[in-house]
């Protein structure tokens, strides 16, 4: 019963931990649902710095029936782009956040970028973080996905929201150009004193179990 009962503690503390840094502050992450805003899905919207199209697709997902495909028409050194702000007192000034996606290339001519805004609660920009990756270079597999992490970003005093940016980059021009993006998350990082405090927790919880066992011998 006792082991029960332990087993059950350290897993509750873990899935409070977790739930807390892990939580994904992005809607419709997966494209999974459609919508206006010139992307073809709710929540995001096209931006307009932007040098061609972003689509809804759903020839390519990495899960799903669905992702964006950032489409640059087949013109070298060029970008699509798209954005999502995240809720209003979404954000924690202070913490840290990471941005992950996956992303495939047709031609492995082009690749992602993000840059992240935070924003105070009357939508002011208070910075910029940039992150970018050339996995999906030369070397990379048409049409196979890769993981894209980037972070952490440190949310700065004021910030209530964050609005995420999401580019398509194309390297050359061969007439295939574009990235599908798919499964981004927005997320807290977990905190050093956070996964402390859970190692502390269960360390106390098996020093306890162990001290019974002693007295019933």
């Amino acid at each position: 019963m006792l082991r029960n009962t332990i087993a059950f503690l350290i897993a509750w503390l873990f899935i409070q931990v977790a739930s807390v840094s892990a939580q994904n502050l992005l809607n419709n992450p997966g494209f999974e649902k459609t919508g206006s805003g010139g992307t073809g899905s709710q929540s995001w919207k096209s931006d307009g710095s932007g040098t061609y199209s972003d689509t809804r697709d759903t020839t390519l997902p990495h899960s799903g029936v669905a992702d964006e495909f950032l489409e640059t028409n087949g013109q070298g050194n060029n970008y699509a782009s798209m954005y999502q702000d995240t809720a209003a007192g979404s954000v924690i000034p202070g913490q840290n956040y990471d941005i992950n996606l996956y992303y495939a290339s047709p031609d492995s001519n082009s690749y992602p970028s993000v840059e992240v805004n935070f924003l105070d609660a009357s939508n002011n920009n208070l910075g910029l973080g940039f992150g970018q990756s050339f996995d999906g270079g030369p070397d990379a597999v048409p049409n196979q996905y890769y993981f894209f992490d980037s972070g952490p970003f440190a949310a700065p005093a004021g910030a209530s929201s964050a609005q995420i940016i999401i580019n398509g980059f194309t390297l050359t021009l061969s007439g295939l150009d574009g990235v599908h993006i798919d499964d981004v998350s927005f997320s807290q990082v977990p905190e050093p004193a956070s996964i402390s405090i859970l190692g502390i927790a269960g360390f106390g919880m098996f020093a306890r179990r162990r001290k019974f066992r002693q007295a019933t011998i």
